[in-house]
């Protein structure tokens, strides 16, 4: 008998209803462990944001890589193009007053602030700096910060002279480039502190302005691309080269589910049990093992190997270096949803005063932790996300739009930058997401993934060597 004969008959009929109402059930019970998860994700990340900022009145020295960052710029820009201390530039802006806003908004903590004074004070002069030590009064309670701000009020009262090798040596191990920039205060360019501070400032300086400089080139690129694709698409000249299953997609459901549920229950372990495993391991187990049983989930619940390539995307499409000369192509012609989004952060962040920052970005120091970024930033991350999100989440919504917008705002939610970063995330995703419906290979969102994530790792690995 045929299998149409079987389901035309009653109890192939029954089975048929039967299937649906399970299916149903499946679909309904991973949709409430996805929202339940993203839902303690999102309040786990602001938990940590918000004992982040309640660190101020601690001794101990966090790093803070984007204050630094900023303020090798400041400085660098004032050594390149004028010297801020002797010659301000006559216009409607102070920039010495933007500088140290930003650098007020990005201090977290007592230290921060410390060497926001010491910033202060190769801008705008000594008296600049030791009013703002001056003003921390009370936060200097510790023996510590206060050892810190009697040498620093030493250094800009009466030169750097006056502290003996241990004292320097203190500073500059404490607070780091902020710490040689304070013992170079006021000396000449051939003093080896200052030379390594406005060298570091220099160097970060011409990374920013170049990467701002081919950012922008490549924005206007996006803008001819992104209009060339619409023009296209609207023509019917784009083939989509992915197309929805007619089969059961709900195991592709279900394993996003799991992955979701299962980084939560194995952070947490390994958080707990962090002092027994290195930080290797601890990375290994954290990240690979939600994502590798996620993935293997379809294939238990029968899904043939073949329908799972094609489900996540794991397939070559019409060659792996085509595909991701295309995915690059791709995300060029997204960075101007890139840009919208992060003008709306910005205004976001004007108006309520809230931060956007990954806490990865403060891992960055060493080569070691370096390698280690770029590896799980540009390799690991954007394999495992997008199998996963533009892989097996997008593969079970099928229509385009409602799969691109879901995804989109669940990838955005997720990721610890902060509310205020929600637009940049929601619109790279959803390039990403138009990547994939375009290519069906997540070779090419894999591609422009890792773009995405290894400019901005360069940029912090350069700009604060």
């Amino acid at each position: 008998m045929t299998q149409t004969a079987d389901l035309d008959s009653p109890s192939g009929g029954l089975a048929a209803a039967h299937c649906e109402y399970h299916s149903r059930i499946s679909a309904v019970c991973s949709w409430m462990v996805i929202l339940a998860s993203v839902a303690v994700i999102v309040a786990l990340n602001r938990v940590s944001s918000e004992q982040s900022a309640s660190e101020e009145s601690k001794d101990a020295l966090s790093p803070n890589v984007q204050l630094e960052i900023t303020a090798r710029y400041a400085v660098g820009t004032s050594v390149n193009f004028f010297n801020l201390r002797e010659q301000r530039p006559q216009t409607l802006i102070d920039p010495t007053a933007v500088y140290l806003q930003q650098l007020d908004s990005l201090a977290k903590s007592t230290p921060d602030r410390l060497c926001v004074a010491i910033v202060a004070g190769e801008l705008r002069g000594a008296s600049a700096a030791l009013q703002r030590i001056d003003a921390l009064g009370a936060a200097l309670r510790s023996p510590s910060l206060a050892a810190d701000a009697a040498a620093l009020r030493s250094v800009y009262s009466s030169g750097s002279k006056t502290l003996n090798g241990e004292a320097r040596q203190r500073v500059v191990r404490r607070y780091g480039w902020f710490g040689h920039l304070a013992l170079g205060f006021a000396k000449d360019a051939n003093d080896p502190d200052r030379k390594i501070a406005i060298d570091a400032a220099v160097r970060a300086t011409a990374v920013i302005l170049v990467v701002g400089g081919i950012g922008l080139m490549a924005l206007t690129a996006g803008f001819v691309l992104l209009v060339i694709a619409l023009v296209r698409l609207t023509d019917g000249k784009i083939r989509r080269m992915y197309v929805p299953a007619a089969t059961n997609t709900g195991p592709f459901l279900e394993a996003f589910a799991i992955y979701l549920a299962l980084m939560i229950v194995v952070s947490s372990l390994v958080g707990r049990f962090s002092g027994h495993l290195t930080l290797n391991a601890a990375y290994l187990v954290a990240g690979c093992l939600p994502v590798a049983t996620a993935l293997a989930w379809p294939l238990l619940r029968g899904i043939s190997w073949s329908e799972l390539r094609y489900g996540l995307g794991w397939h070559a499409g019409t060659g792996v270096i085509r595909e991701m000369l295309l995915g690059i192509t791709g995300y060029i012609a997204g960075l101007p949803l890139l840009a919208a989004g992060v003008m709306v952060t910005v205004v976001l962040m004007r108006l309520s005063g809230a931060q956007t920052a990954h806490p990865i970005v403060n891992q960055a120091a060493g080569l070691q932790s370096a390698l280690r970024l770029f590896l799980l930033a540009c390799v690991f991350a954007p394999l495992a996300e997008e199998s996963l999100f533009r892989g097996a989440l997008f593969h079970h919504l099928h229509a385009w739009w409602i799969s691109a917008l879901i995804v989109s705002l669940l990838f955005a939610a997720i990721h610890p930058q902060g509310w205020a970063a929600i637009p940049p995330l929601a619109m790279i995703a959803i390039t990403l997401a138009a990547i994939r419906e375009w290519r069906g290979t997540i070779v090419a969102s894999a591609t422009a993934h890792a773009l995405n994530n290894g400019m901005i790792m360069l940029v912090l690995v350069v700009a604060t060597s």
